[in-house]
């Protein structure tokens, strides 16, 4: 579902409203360090940014948002900045459609 990787996260499943539910609570739950997989793939210290790589997600609705919105609230409240890489194009265009866009970090390198 989640692959931690070294300074962030990999999601490996649609994102879609049958996974949002727990998509959300694993990628707090590794935001926080509370995940014992990704605490031990970190340092010592959490870095200043978190990598959300969406690039083996194949398909993701509304939800995605509702979640990566989520992990964004999670990541400024643990100090750190999110950078969202590799967002599929119907993600961002959906982003765009209800003007949430503007606040979710996408990468521009995509």
């Amino acid at each position: 579902m989640i692959d931690s990787i070294p300074g962030g996260l990999r999601v490996t499943v649609p994102m879609t409203v049958g996974s949002a539910s727990a998509l959300l609570a694993a990628g707090c739950s590794i935001l926080r360090g509370k995940d014992a997989a990704a605490t031990a793939a970190s340092s010592e210290s959490q870095p200043s940014s978190f990598t959300v790589d969406l690039g083996a997600i194949g398909e993701a609705d509304s939800s995605a948002l509702t979640i990566l919105l989520a992990w964004l609230r999670t990541a400024r409240e643990t100090g750190r900045a999110l950078e969202i890489r590799h967002a599929p194009a119907g993600l961002t265009s959906l982003a765009e459609l209800y003007g949430v866009a503007p606040l979710l970090p996408f990468s521009a390198a995509d």
